[in-house]
């Protein structure tokens, strides 16, 4: 459920660039003529509903905990096993690449993406390492199975450049649940050890934005050892914690917090890592706490939570596609062509979206290896 929010708020964020750039805090230069209503959207709370960075980094600690968690709960992490689990892993991050991959190729042969009218913005969403007039779809095949998951370049289009991350962070966890549950150690020994692993991946891994894989990886093994509850107000504590992590990193990290004129307001490195404890702090409460829980628990979250990887892998072509075209051709006032060009976005985007999570994500899923 959480998945689904955080993916909506990345398109929320995308979306809103892609029209109004002064809307994001991405490299955004806050001036004396920007509006009221700019400067309550930049520095209130509604900002959390277009930070795709804090998004993202809370994906990278809920995927962290996802996959530790699935690995604890093994009864046997035996070499065939752990090999398997690499494997299956792969393929279902690979697979929906490819999906999303031919979707920009077939949007790129029907010219629906014209980069001479709109270069900024194929730019800007990372469409460039392709030649969107002439798409060679063997590449794209090529680009979705080997380039993609083993090349950390974030030139790629947008979302693509973290399948890398996830793949490896992933195989890295999975090894690490391994070694933690080691038959040659006495079991007590079991939790010392694992999160003696977790301090060791915070510390080996130089990347900013795989901390969130890290915490997600000791909150595991915080359930996973019944150390998973906390009292009301220790949780309500937290709660205040967490908020006051966003809102910090939001206002320009420990580089200028709280700076509200004439600053320039950027997302530092340092920022994701302040998201991502933040992350982990409102993945625990959720966990922990059966009244939010409820509150994530919708049919409507839990449709797009299920399709979420592929909608986040085909949102950015629909948008310098058929949303800009859409865009374009309303001749309406701006507000109106903007309202129509974001459901335009959200509604083509969950249609794909969902097409691929048929074809390519639950054949995957039930997959099952000997």
């Amino acid at each position: 459920m959480l998945r689904a929010i955080l993916v909506l708020v990345v398109i929320n964020e995308h979306v809103l660039r892609a029209v109004h750039g002064v809307a994001t805090n991405m490299e955004v230069l806050v001036t004396s003529d920007t509006s009221l209503w700019e400067y309550f959207w930049l520095f209130s709370p509604l900002q959390l509903l277009h930070n795709g960075a804090a998004a993202v980094s809370i994906m990278f600690a809920l995927s962290g905990y996802l996959v530790s968690k699935s690995a604890f709960n093994a009864t046997n992490l035996s070499a065939l096993s752990f090999f398997q689990r690499i494997v299956k892993r792969y393929f279902r991050l690979t697979f929906p690449v490819v999906g999303g991959l031919l979707f920009f190729g077939v949007v790129a042969y029907f010219q629906l993406i014209n980069p001479d009218d709109r270069p900024l913005y194929v730019h800007a969403f990372g469409l460039h390492p392709f030649d969107v007039n002439s798409a060679n779809f063997i590449s794209l095949i090529k680009q979705g199975f080997i380039d993609t998951p083993f090349r950390l370049e974030r030139s790629h289009i947008p979302v693509l450049w973290v399948v890398a991350l996830e793949l490896f962070a992933s195989f890295a966890l999975i090894l690490v649940v391994a070694i933690s549950k080691t038959r040659f150690l006495k079991e007590k020994y079991h939790h010392h050890l694992a999160l003696s692993l977790g301090v060791v991946l915070i510390a080996l891994f130089h990347s900013e934005i795989v901390i969130g894989f890290c915490l997600g990886y000791l909150l595991a093994v915080s359930e996973h050892y019944k150390e998973f509850s906390l009292p009301d107000k220790s949780k309500l504590l937290l709660c205040l914690l967490t908020i006051f992590t966003f809102m910090f990193a939001m206002k320009g990290g420990i580089s200028g917090p709280f700076n509200f004129f004439d600053v320039g307001v950027h997302q530092l490195d340092l920022q994701y890592i302040i998201y991502s404890y933040g992350g982990a702090g409102l993945i625990f409460l959720i966990h922990s706490t059966a009244s939010l829980r409820n509150l994530f628990n919708s049919p409507f979250l839990a449709f797009i939570g299920q399709r979420s990887y592929s909608i986040l892998l085909v949102h950015t072509t629909v948008i310098v596609s058929i949303g800009l075209a859409v865009y374009a051709a309303l001749p309406f006032t701006e507000s109106i062509r903007f309202m129509g060009f974001a459901l335009c976005v959200y509604v083509v985007s969950v249609i794909i979206g969902s097409v691929m999570y048929r074809i390519f994500e639950i054949p995957t899923l039930s997959a099952k290896m000997r």
